[in-house]
């Protein structure tokens, strides 16, 4: 369902990734200079959504669900395309191939499966120790990294499994392949990042800082910083090289820190989970807040970009999807 609302602005760009959990608001945020324009909202069923991943293209999004089930939808109009049934409960993480071909969801159920698409078959269902809160495809499509009780690499759609990496004294809340494909970074309840080659998935390093859960991480463009965000209320960013941080922001009336993503030109990092439904937006040459992002009427929990950095995507408890377009892109 979709329905008109009215318009707004903002002036960042975003890099595609992807982090978090429930319903979900799309914002299409452009180069600086850009106006975006509120276009519409998607009311997904009264279902939470847990996660939520841009095609490559930016013509599809998908959604993981408390209901077991991986929704697309096509965009920007936001119609319902089709429900992919097989998780035999709650799907956590969903992510699509680079090439656009296959989708990867993670879930309660200990399963990542692999979908084919557009016709939404199930290709293989690869079985882990743990509940799957994260998945993710390398740069190059060849691999899928799982964030269960361990981090796990997978060939894909095979779905052998390269290496098994038990690094983590607690579950693994997200994984992200850098932006050459050359390292995975992780993080966990046990209040760490660690930093693992690929695809042998040796230790590189361990960034410790945060004295609460991390639940969200993402890598800069050029893939030398990595933003990371937790339960202590905080954002840190690292250097990769060293393992250094270089930052630390916690905003105004910030909670909890649910999920992150970085702006495709690397200057600013959105943060999500805060309890005034706001989206937090950080400065991340000098760490200061920028104006919020606001529209959900619950928390926003995850964050999805697309591959052109025009759209985000939010999710939030309130089981919608808020559409935002650069009307001067389209031009």
């Amino acid at each position: 369902m979709f329905i008109a609302e009215p318009g707004c602005s903002a002036k960042v760009r975003l890099l595609p990734t992807l982090v978090c959990a429930a319903a979900i608001v799309l914002v299409c945020l452009p180069a600086a200079g850009a106006t975006f324009v509120r276009e519409g909202l998607i009311r997904a069923g009264g279902d939470n959504v847990n996660s939520v991943a841009f095609s490559r293209d930016g013509k599809m999004l998908a959604t993981g669900h408390n209901g077991n089930d991986v929704k697309l939808w096509s965009l920007p109009g936001g119609q319902a395309l089709q429900t992919l049934k097989g998780h035999g409960s709650k799907v956590l993480s969903v992510a699509f191939s680079p090439d656009g071909t296959m989708l990867a969801s993670g879930g309660e159920d200990k399963s990542v499966k692999i979908w084919s698409l557009p016709d939404g078959k199930a290709l293989a269902t690869l079985r882990t120790t743990g509940n799957v809160q994260s998945v993710a495809w390398s740069p190059d499509g060849k691999l899928l990294a799982s964030g269960s009780k361990t981090v796990t690499l997978w060939a894909v759609p095979e779905g052998k499994i390269l290496v098994t990496i038990p690094g983590h004294k607690s579950a693994v809340t997200t994984v992200a392949f850098s932006p050459d494909g050359k390292m995975v970074a992780s993080a966990s309840v046990d209040q760490s990042v660690k930093l693992w080659s690929v695809p042998d998935g040796a230790a590189i390093r361990t960034l410790k800082g945060h004295t609460d859960d991390v639940n969200g991480l993402a890598f800069t463009p050029d893939g030398t910083m990595l933003v990371t965000g937790s339960e202590d209320e905080t954002l840190k960013l690292w250097s990769v090289a060293d393992g250094q941080t270089l930052k630390t922001m916690k905003g105004d009336n910030t909670d909890n820190v649910q999920c992150v993503t970085v702006t495709a030109d690397g200057k600013a990092a959105l943060a999500g989970g805060n309890k005034d439904k706001k989206i937090r937006v950080f400065s991340l040459a000098d760490g200061s807040q920028l104006p919020s992002l606001q529209g959900h009427l619950k928390t926003a929990t995850c964050l999805a970009v697309s591959a052109d950095g025009r759209m985000l995507a939010s999710g939030s408890d309130d089981n919608t999807v808020i559409l935002w377009t650069d009307k001067d892109a389209a031009k």
